[in-house]
Protein backbone atom coordinates (compact mmCIF):
# COMPACT_ATOMS: atom_id res chain seq x y z
CA UNK A 1 0.00 0.00 0.00
CA UNK A 2 1.27 3.52 -0.40
CA UNK A 3 0.40 6.86 1.48
CA UNK A 4 1.87 10.54 2.21
CA UNK A 5 3.82 12.04 5.60
CA UNK A 6 0.92 13.42 7.70
CA UNK A 7 -1.81 10.91 6.75
CA UNK A 8 -3.86 8.45 8.73
CA UNK A 9 -3.61 4.58 7.36
CA UNK A 10 -5.52 1.72 8.15
CA UNK A 11 -4.19 -1.52 8.51
CA UNK A 12 -7.07 -4.06 7.30
CA UNK A 13 -7.47 -7.58 9.30
CA UNK A 14 -9.47 -10.30 8.04
CA UNK A 15 -9.85 -13.68 10.26
CA UNK A 16 -9.98 -16.85 8.17
CA UNK A 17 -9.87 -19.19 10.09
CA UNK A 18 -12.31 -21.39 12.63
CA UNK A 19 -10.86 -19.85 15.78
CA UNK A 20 -12.01 -16.57 17.00
CA UNK A 21 -8.82 -13.95 17.57
CA UNK A 22 -8.46 -12.89 21.24
CA UNK A 23 -5.52 -10.13 20.69
CA UNK A 24 -3.69 -8.74 17.05
CA UNK A 25 -0.16 -7.86 16.98
CA UNK A 26 0.80 -5.14 14.49
CA UNK A 27 4.55 -3.78 13.96
CA UNK A 28 4.25 -0.66 11.31
CA UNK A 29 7.92 -1.04 10.20
CA UNK A 30 8.86 2.33 12.05
CA UNK A 31 9.95 1.19 15.32
CA UNK A 32 6.00 1.40 16.83
CA UNK A 33 4.10 -1.01 17.64
CA UNK A 34 0.19 -1.65 18.10
CA UNK A 35 -0.85 -4.74 20.05
CA UNK A 36 -4.41 -4.75 20.48
CA UNK A 37 -6.42 -3.12 17.46
CA UNK A 38 -7.94 -5.62 14.77
CA UNK A 39 -7.63 -2.12 12.16
CA UNK A 40 -4.73 -0.53 13.55
CA UNK A 41 -4.04 3.32 12.16
CA UNK A 42 -0.84 4.49 12.20
CA UNK A 43 0.67 7.95 10.84
CA UNK A 44 4.19 8.01 8.95
CA UNK A 45 6.37 10.93 9.65
CA UNK A 46 8.75 10.04 7.10
CA UNK A 47 9.10 9.18 3.59
CA UNK A 48 10.60 5.62 2.81
CA UNK A 49 9.48 2.05 2.64
CA UNK A 50 8.33 0.21 5.40
CA UNK A 51 8.11 -3.68 5.85
CA UNK A 52 5.75 -4.65 8.66
CA UNK A 53 4.23 -8.04 10.12
CA UNK A 54 0.70 -8.78 11.93
CA UNK A 55 0.10 -11.78 14.20
CA UNK A 56 -3.10 -13.06 15.56
CA UNK A 57 -3.49 -14.38 18.44
CA UNK A 58 -6.54 -16.93 18.40
CA UNK A 59 -8.95 -17.48 22.15
CA UNK A 60 -6.98 -20.22 22.44
CA UNK A 61 -3.84 -18.99 22.81
CA UNK A 62 -2.36 -20.27 19.62
CA UNK A 63 -0.79 -17.69 16.96
CA UNK A 64 -1.80 -17.19 13.47
CA UNK A 65 0.67 -17.35 10.59
CA UNK A 66 2.37 -13.26 10.39
CA UNK A 67 1.26 -11.74 7.60
CA UNK A 68 3.61 -9.04 5.75
CA UNK A 69 2.78 -5.95 4.42
CA UNK A 70 4.85 -3.35 2.78
CA UNK A 71 4.33 0.05 2.72
CA UNK A 72 5.35 2.89 0.52
CA UNK A 73 5.35 6.30 2.06
CA UNK A 74 5.92 9.43 0.09
CA UNK A 75 6.79 13.13 0.94
CA UNK A 76 3.91 15.71 1.74
CA UNK A 77 5.26 18.56 -0.35
CA UNK A 78 5.26 21.83 2.11
CA UNK A 79 2.75 24.96 0.93
CA UNK A 80 3.48 26.84 4.26
CA UNK A 81 4.23 30.24 3.83
CA UNK A 82 5.11 33.71 5.98
CA UNK A 83 2.81 35.68 6.33
CA UNK A 84 2.84 38.08 3.81
CA UNK A 85 -0.86 40.26 3.63
CA UNK A 86 0.71 43.38 1.46
CA UNK A 87 -0.95 46.52 0.92
CA UNK A 88 0.59 49.37 -1.15
CA UNK A 89 -0.42 52.62 -2.95
CA UNK A 90 0.67 51.60 -6.30
CA UNK A 91 1.77 48.62 -8.42
CA UNK A 92 3.77 46.01 -6.25
CA UNK A 93 5.84 42.95 -6.73
CA UNK A 94 5.29 40.46 -4.20
CA UNK A 95 7.76 37.41 -4.11
CA UNK A 96 5.56 33.96 -2.62
CA UNK A 97 8.30 31.47 -1.75
CA UNK A 98 7.34 28.07 0.24
CA UNK A 99 9.65 27.75 3.72
CA UNK A 100 10.97 24.84 1.91
CA UNK A 101 11.01 22.92 -1.62
CA UNK A 102 10.48 19.28 -2.53
CA UNK A 103 12.15 17.77 -5.40
CA UNK A 104 9.73 16.06 -7.82
CA UNK A 105 7.24 18.77 -6.60
CA UNK A 106 4.46 20.58 -8.71
CA UNK A 107 3.70 23.80 -7.20
CA UNK A 108 0.08 25.98 -8.53
CA UNK A 109 -0.97 29.05 -7.59
CA UNK A 110 -3.84 30.55 -7.83
CA UNK A 111 -4.45 34.13 -8.04
CA UNK A 112 -7.91 35.43 -7.06
CA UNK A 113 -8.55 39.29 -8.61
CA UNK A 114 -12.65 40.68 -10.17
CA UNK A 115 -14.07 36.91 -9.39
CA UNK A 116 -11.20 35.76 -12.01
CA UNK A 117 -8.57 33.05 -11.41
CA UNK A 118 -5.72 32.95 -13.09
CA UNK A 119 -3.40 29.97 -12.13
CA UNK A 120 0.24 29.42 -12.28
CA UNK A 121 2.38 26.53 -12.32
CA UNK A 122 6.24 26.45 -10.64
CA UNK A 123 8.68 23.74 -9.83
CA UNK A 124 10.77 25.60 -7.41
CA UNK A 125 8.35 26.80 -4.96
CA UNK A 126 8.23 30.93 -5.76
CA UNK A 127 5.94 32.74 -7.37
CA UNK A 128 6.86 36.30 -8.16
CA UNK A 129 3.32 38.26 -8.92
CA UNK A 130 3.27 41.81 -10.25
CA UNK A 131 -0.51 43.12 -8.88
CA UNK A 132 -0.80 46.25 -10.80
CA UNK A 133 -4.37 46.41 -10.65
CA UNK A 134 -6.22 48.45 -8.19
CA UNK A 135 -8.46 46.07 -5.75
CA UNK A 136 -7.86 43.07 -3.58
CA UNK A 137 -5.83 40.08 -4.94
CA UNK A 138 -5.85 36.53 -3.30
CA UNK A 139 -2.99 34.24 -4.01
CA UNK A 140 -3.31 30.49 -3.26
CA UNK A 141 -0.78 27.45 -3.06
CA UNK A 142 -1.64 23.60 -3.83
CA UNK A 143 1.12 21.59 -3.65
CA UNK A 144 1.61 17.60 -5.16
CA UNK A 145 3.91 15.18 -4.89
CA UNK A 146 4.99 14.23 -8.71
CA UNK A 147 5.48 10.81 -7.56
CA UNK A 148 1.81 10.94 -5.93
CA UNK A 149 -0.67 13.50 -6.40
CA UNK A 150 -2.54 12.19 -3.35
CA UNK A 151 0.31 13.98 -1.62
CA UNK A 152 -1.17 17.46 -1.12
CA UNK A 153 -0.76 20.50 0.73
CA UNK A 154 -2.80 23.62 0.59
CA UNK A 155 -1.49 27.35 1.83
CA UNK A 156 -3.33 29.89 3.66
CA UNK A 157 -4.77 32.66 1.09
CA UNK A 158 -2.66 35.86 0.81
CA UNK A 159 -3.96 39.46 0.05
CA UNK A 160 -2.28 41.79 -1.62
CA UNK A 161 -4.42 44.81 -1.86
CA UNK A 162 -3.81 47.44 -4.46
CA UNK A 163 -5.19 50.92 -2.79
CA UNK A 164 -5.96 53.06 -5.86
CA UNK A 165 -4.14 56.29 -6.62
CA UNK A 166 -6.10 59.52 -5.96
CA UNK A 167 -6.65 61.69 -8.73
CA UNK A 168 -6.35 65.62 -7.17
CA UNK A 169 -7.73 68.64 -9.46
CA UNK A 170 -6.47 72.28 -9.10
CA UNK A 171 -8.40 75.73 -9.92
CA UNK A 172 -7.30 79.43 -9.29
CA UNK A 173 -10.54 81.54 -8.91
CA UNK A 174 -8.73 84.33 -8.28
CA UNK A 175 -6.06 86.32 -10.34
CA UNK A 176 -2.73 85.90 -9.99
CA UNK A 177 -1.15 88.38 -7.26
CA UNK A 178 2.39 88.54 -6.15
CA UNK A 179 2.84 88.00 -2.88
CA UNK A 180 -0.60 87.28 -2.01
CA UNK A 181 -1.67 83.57 -0.53
CA UNK A 182 -3.91 81.82 -2.04
CA UNK A 183 -5.76 78.38 -1.13
CA UNK A 184 -6.42 75.71 -3.68
CA UNK A 185 -9.79 73.13 -3.19
CA UNK A 186 -8.51 69.76 -3.48
CA UNK A 187 -10.98 66.96 -4.88
CA UNK A 188 -9.98 63.53 -4.29
CA UNK A 189 -11.77 61.98 -7.78
CA UNK A 190 -10.92 58.31 -6.79
CA UNK A 191 -12.91 58.39 -3.23
CA UNK A 192 -17.26 58.56 -3.02
CA UNK A 193 -18.65 61.77 -4.35
CA UNK A 194 -18.88 64.86 -1.94
CA UNK A 195 -15.42 63.97 -0.33
CA UNK A 196 -12.88 66.43 -0.82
Amino acid sequence: SAGCTDSTLVITSQNTGTVAVGVYHTYFGDGTYDLFSANPVHTYNAPGTFYGWMVAQGVNGCPSDTSNFDVFIYQTPSANMPPIDTAACASVLTLFSVDSVLPHSTYEWSILYNNQITRVTSYDGTLPFFATEPGVHLVFLTAYNDNHNSCVAYSDTFRVTIYPVPVALFSVDAPLIYNSEFSFPLHNMSSPAGNT
